[in-house]
């Protein structure tokens, strides 16, 4: 079973809000039947303006953010709080925090690589983005060493 011979199982889904509350008692009977080695990784829809980046110059798409779905926010606030340190956030590791309170995410970096394709993805390089963050933050050992 690969499940028994992992070392470390992400569990990861577009969580809606019905199913945030039912994510910690799985992850307990999880470790319960294979041991503990759960993490569960956060949901990150953006609201994208398609037609914002339709009508931009290719020099100008560097400027579009996307903001992180309200609901989804809540659903991560939630699962961070059952889970604690078995919990990882992808928001705060792609996106910033605005003096405003509000959270932007780039759809392109600086140097107008695509960072999310389609306001849910990753691309390649989105991902390797969010790798780094993981691995730089040293967010799997410290939530593996409760």
């Amino acid at each position: 079973n690969l499940i028994r011979k992992a070392d470390i199982v992400l569990l990861a889904s577009a969580w809606r809000e019905w199913e945030a509350p039912l994510v910690p008692e799985s992850v307990q009977r999880l470790e319960r039947d294979f041991g503990d080695k759960f993490l569960v990784f956060g949901t990150k829809h953006l609201d994208v303006a398609e037609q914002e980046i339709f009508s931009r110059r290719l020099e100008e798409l560097t400027e579009i953010d996307a903001v992180p779905r309200a609901g989804d926010l809540a659903i991560n606030a939630d699962l961070s709080a059952a889970l604690g340190t078995r919990f990882l956030d992808p928001i705060p590791m792609l996106c910033e925090a605005m003096p405003n309170g509000e959270v932007a995410c780039p759809i392109f970096d600086a140097d107008g690589e695509i960072v999310f394709y389609d306001g849910f993805h990753l691309t390649p390089y989105g991902a390797a983005i969010l790798g780094r963050a993981i691995r730089q933050e040293a967010l799997i050992d410290r939530a593996l060493q409760r």
